[in-house]
Protein backbone atom coordinates (compact mmCIF):
# COMPACT_ATOMS: atom_id res chain seq x y z
CA UNK A 1 0.00 0.00 0.00
CA UNK A 2 1.27 3.27 -1.17
CA UNK A 3 1.47 6.85 0.46
CA UNK A 4 -0.85 7.94 -2.10
CA UNK A 5 -3.13 4.75 -1.10
CA UNK A 6 -2.75 5.83 2.74
CA UNK A 7 -4.07 9.28 1.92
CA UNK A 8 -6.58 8.39 -0.26
CA UNK A 9 -7.95 6.52 2.65
CA UNK A 10 -7.44 9.33 5.02
CA UNK A 11 -9.76 11.26 3.03
CA UNK A 12 -12.35 9.02 2.98
CA UNK A 13 -12.18 8.09 6.52
CA UNK A 14 -12.40 12.24 7.37
CA UNK A 15 -15.67 11.95 5.09
CA UNK A 16 -17.56 9.33 6.39
CA UNK A 17 -16.43 11.11 10.22
CA UNK A 18 -17.92 14.04 9.31
CA UNK A 19 -20.90 12.09 8.22
CA UNK A 20 -21.33 10.41 11.61
CA UNK A 21 -21.07 13.66 13.34
CA UNK A 22 -23.31 15.08 11.13
CA UNK A 23 -25.99 11.90 11.58
CA UNK A 24 -24.70 12.65 15.83
CA UNK A 25 -26.31 16.58 14.96
CA UNK A 26 -29.17 15.77 13.66
CA UNK A 27 -30.60 12.84 16.02
CA UNK A 28 -29.79 15.35 18.91
CA UNK A 29 -31.35 18.08 16.93
CA UNK A 30 -34.59 15.92 16.30
CA UNK A 31 -34.58 14.83 20.11
CA UNK A 32 -34.73 18.67 20.97
CA UNK A 33 -37.47 18.95 18.54
CA UNK A 34 -39.53 16.35 19.65
CA UNK A 35 -38.95 17.40 23.44
CA UNK A 36 -40.00 20.94 22.28
CA UNK A 37 -43.24 19.20 20.28
CA UNK A 38 -44.14 17.60 23.77
CA UNK A 39 -44.01 20.36 26.05
CA UNK A 40 -46.01 22.56 23.02
CA UNK A 41 -48.21 19.64 23.55
CA UNK A 42 -48.68 19.79 27.25
CA UNK A 43 -48.95 23.29 27.23
CA UNK A 44 -51.96 23.15 24.61
CA UNK A 45 -53.53 20.43 26.35
CA UNK A 46 -53.54 22.30 29.69
CA UNK A 47 -54.92 25.19 28.03
CA UNK A 48 -57.93 23.13 26.61
CA UNK A 49 -58.72 21.46 29.84
CA UNK A 50 -59.07 24.92 31.47
CA UNK A 51 -61.87 26.15 28.37
CA UNK A 52 -63.14 22.67 28.19
CA UNK A 53 -63.35 22.36 32.12
CA UNK A 54 -65.36 26.21 31.83
CA UNK A 55 -67.60 24.95 29.15
CA UNK A 56 -68.68 21.77 30.84
CA UNK A 57 -69.15 23.78 34.21
CA UNK A 58 -71.63 26.16 32.14
CA UNK A 59 -73.14 23.26 30.04
CA UNK A 60 -74.01 21.57 33.71
CA UNK A 61 -75.32 25.12 35.08
CA UNK A 62 -77.29 24.90 32.31
CA UNK A 63 -79.37 21.79 32.31
CA UNK A 64 -80.01 23.01 36.26
CA UNK A 65 -81.27 26.28 34.68
CA UNK A 66 -83.71 24.46 32.34
CA UNK A 67 -84.70 22.06 34.76
CA UNK A 68 -85.79 24.93 37.09
CA UNK A 69 -86.88 27.23 34.22
CA UNK A 70 -89.98 24.19 33.73
CA UNK A 71 -90.19 23.34 37.25
CA UNK A 72 -91.03 27.39 37.72
CA UNK A 73 -93.53 27.15 34.86
CA UNK A 74 -95.00 23.76 36.80
CA UNK A 75 -94.98 26.19 40.15
CA UNK A 76 -97.22 28.76 39.05
CA UNK A 77 -99.88 26.40 38.19
CA UNK A 78 -99.54 24.81 41.72
CA UNK A 79 -99.22 28.12 43.25
CA UNK A 80 -102.90 29.01 41.09
CA UNK A 81 -104.19 25.67 42.79
CA UNK A 82 -103.28 26.32 46.02
CA UNK A 83 -104.78 29.77 46.21
CA UNK A 84 -108.13 28.53 45.25
CA UNK A 85 -108.14 25.75 47.90
CA UNK A 86 -106.99 27.69 50.19
CA UNK A 87 -110.48 29.75 49.41
CA UNK A 88 -112.31 26.57 49.45
CA UNK A 89 -111.44 25.78 53.01
CA UNK A 90 -111.56 29.20 54.66
CA UNK A 91 -115.29 29.19 53.02
CA UNK A 92 -116.02 26.45 54.16
CA UNK A 93 -114.51 26.78 57.87
CA UNK A 94 -116.66 29.99 58.01
CA UNK A 95 -119.79 27.79 57.56
CA UNK A 96 -118.47 24.68 60.48
CA UNK A 97 -117.92 27.45 62.48
CA UNK A 98 -120.93 28.96 61.82
CA UNK A 99 -123.32 25.69 62.51
CA UNK A 100 -121.32 25.04 65.26
CA UNK A 101 -122.36 28.04 66.96
CA UNK A 102 -126.01 27.27 66.34
CA UNK A 103 -125.73 23.86 68.26
CA UNK A 104 -125.06 25.54 70.73
CA UNK A 105 -127.41 27.89 71.42
CA UNK A 106 -130.35 26.75 73.89
CA UNK A 107 -132.87 29.24 73.25
CA UNK A 108 -135.43 27.56 70.57
CA UNK A 109 -136.32 31.47 69.79
CA UNK A 110 -132.60 32.44 69.38
CA UNK A 111 -131.80 29.42 67.36
CA UNK A 112 -134.51 29.89 65.08
CA UNK A 113 -134.07 33.65 64.21
CA UNK A 114 -130.46 32.67 63.66
CA UNK A 115 -130.70 29.93 61.71
CA UNK A 116 -133.51 31.98 59.47
CA UNK A 117 -130.80 34.57 59.14
CA UNK A 118 -127.56 31.98 58.31
CA UNK A 119 -129.22 28.99 56.86
CA UNK A 120 -129.64 30.30 53.16
CA UNK A 121 -126.14 31.58 53.34
CA UNK A 122 -124.70 28.53 54.27
CA UNK A 123 -126.27 26.47 51.95
CA UNK A 124 -125.52 28.70 49.30
CA UNK A 125 -121.88 28.61 50.14
CA UNK A 126 -122.09 24.85 50.78
CA UNK A 127 -123.30 24.15 47.10
CA UNK A 128 -120.54 26.16 45.41
CA UNK A 129 -118.28 23.12 43.93
CA UNK A 130 -114.65 22.88 45.21
CA UNK A 131 -111.70 23.30 43.03
CA UNK A 132 -110.37 20.44 41.49
CA UNK A 133 -106.24 21.05 41.17
CA UNK A 134 -105.03 18.87 38.22
CA UNK A 135 -101.95 16.81 39.14
CA UNK A 136 -99.23 18.83 37.83
CA UNK A 137 -95.93 17.07 37.79
CA UNK A 138 -92.68 16.61 35.87
CA UNK A 139 -92.86 16.21 32.33
CA UNK A 140 -89.40 13.82 31.98
CA UNK A 141 -90.19 13.58 28.28
CA UNK A 142 -89.61 17.07 27.76
CA UNK A 143 -87.22 17.74 30.10
CA UNK A 144 -85.24 15.06 28.32
CA UNK A 145 -85.58 16.95 24.99
CA UNK A 146 -84.19 19.18 26.31
CA UNK A 147 -81.41 18.11 27.86
CA UNK A 148 -80.57 16.47 24.95
CA UNK A 149 -80.42 19.51 22.73
CA UNK A 150 -77.93 21.51 25.30
CA UNK A 151 -76.02 17.43 25.25
CA UNK A 152 -75.90 18.20 21.46
CA UNK A 153 -75.02 21.65 21.26
CA UNK A 154 -72.77 20.96 24.16
CA UNK A 155 -70.80 18.34 22.01
CA UNK A 156 -70.43 20.50 18.96
CA UNK A 157 -68.48 22.90 20.89
CA UNK A 158 -66.57 20.28 22.23
CA UNK A 159 -65.97 18.61 19.14
CA UNK A 160 -65.16 22.14 17.43
CA UNK A 161 -62.44 22.92 20.26
CA UNK A 162 -60.46 19.02 20.09
CA UNK A 163 -60.17 19.19 16.33
CA UNK A 164 -58.96 22.88 16.59
CA UNK A 165 -55.99 21.13 19.36
CA UNK A 166 -55.59 18.04 17.20
CA UNK A 167 -55.13 19.97 13.68
CA UNK A 168 -52.69 22.45 15.73
CA UNK A 169 -50.85 19.76 16.69
CA UNK A 170 -50.66 17.78 14.18
CA UNK A 171 -50.26 19.57 10.89
CA UNK A 172 -48.12 18.29 8.32
CA UNK A 173 -44.49 20.23 7.80
CA UNK A 174 -43.26 20.71 4.51
CA UNK A 175 -40.22 19.04 3.94
CA UNK A 176 -37.18 21.44 2.98
CA UNK A 177 -36.58 20.29 -0.85
CA UNK A 178 -32.66 21.46 -0.82
CA UNK A 179 -32.38 19.41 2.58
CA UNK A 180 -33.72 16.35 0.82
CA UNK A 181 -31.38 17.15 -2.52
CA UNK A 182 -28.40 17.27 -0.28
CA UNK A 183 -29.03 13.96 1.58
CA UNK A 184 -29.68 12.41 -1.64
CA UNK A 185 -26.35 13.60 -2.58
CA UNK A 186 -24.45 12.78 0.63
CA UNK A 187 -26.21 9.16 -0.32
CA UNK A 188 -25.27 8.54 -3.66
CA UNK A 189 -21.78 9.70 -2.23
CA UNK A 190 -21.39 7.38 0.32
CA UNK A 191 -22.97 4.78 -1.61
CA UNK A 192 -20.28 5.71 -4.32
CA UNK A 193 -17.05 5.45 -2.01
CA UNK A 194 -18.52 2.15 -0.46
CA UNK A 195 -18.13 0.54 -4.48
CA UNK A 196 -14.82 2.49 -3.97
CA UNK A 197 -13.95 0.90 -1.27
CA UNK A 198 -14.90 -2.97 -2.24
CA UNK A 199 -13.16 -2.52 -5.72
CA UNK A 200 -10.38 -1.67 -3.81
CA UNK A 201 -10.38 -4.24 -1.62
CA UNK A 202 -11.27 -6.27 -4.25
CA UNK A 203 -8.08 -5.52 -6.11
CA UNK A 204 -5.76 -5.49 -3.08
CA UNK A 205 -7.18 -8.97 -2.32
CA UNK A 206 -6.31 -9.69 -6.44
CA UNK A 207 -3.16 -8.25 -5.62
CA UNK A 208 -2.18 -10.26 -2.80
CA UNK A 209 -2.91 -13.50 -4.27
CA UNK A 210 -0.89 -12.16 -7.41
CA UNK A 211 2.07 -11.91 -5.09
CA UNK A 212 1.01 -15.36 -3.50
CA UNK A 213 1.17 -16.65 -6.42
CA UNK A 214 4.69 -15.14 -7.94
CA UNK A 215 5.86 -16.09 -4.57
CA UNK A 216 5.12 -19.63 -4.74
CA UNK A 217 6.18 -20.36 -8.36
CA UNK A 218 9.49 -18.23 -7.40
CA UNK A 219 9.78 -20.76 -4.70
CA UNK A 220 9.57 -23.63 -6.41
CA UNK A 221 11.53 -22.58 -9.13
CA UNK A 222 14.47 -22.22 -6.63
CA UNK A 223 13.47 -25.39 -5.06
CA UNK A 224 13.67 -27.25 -8.17
CA UNK A 225 16.90 -25.82 -9.12
CA UNK A 226 18.39 -27.08 -5.45
CA UNK A 227 16.90 -30.60 -6.03
CA UNK A 228 19.34 -30.75 -9.20
CA UNK A 229 22.44 -32.65 -9.28
CA UNK A 230 25.85 -31.49 -10.32
CA UNK A 231 25.24 -33.85 -13.86
CA UNK A 232 21.75 -32.80 -14.25
CA UNK A 233 22.54 -28.89 -14.14
CA UNK A 234 25.26 -29.27 -16.59
CA UNK A 235 22.82 -30.99 -19.06
CA UNK A 236 20.63 -28.39 -18.10
CA UNK A 237 23.15 -25.48 -19.24
CA UNK A 238 24.09 -27.32 -22.54
CA UNK A 239 20.12 -27.74 -23.26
Amino acid sequence: MTQASLDTQLQKVNRKIRRVEKNVKEQREVEQQNKAFLEEVDKQVDTLRGVLMTRLDGFLSSLSEGVRAYEGENSLNIQHGLVRTEEDRSRLGVVHAGIEQLLQENDPFQFIKEYMSCAKSYRRLLKRPLFQPHAVTMDTEVIEECMEGKLEDFMTDLREHITTLINAVCKGDEVDEDEGVEEEEEEEEDNSEENEDENDSSNEDEEQEEEMSNDEEDSDHSLSTYDLTPEEEEEEEDE
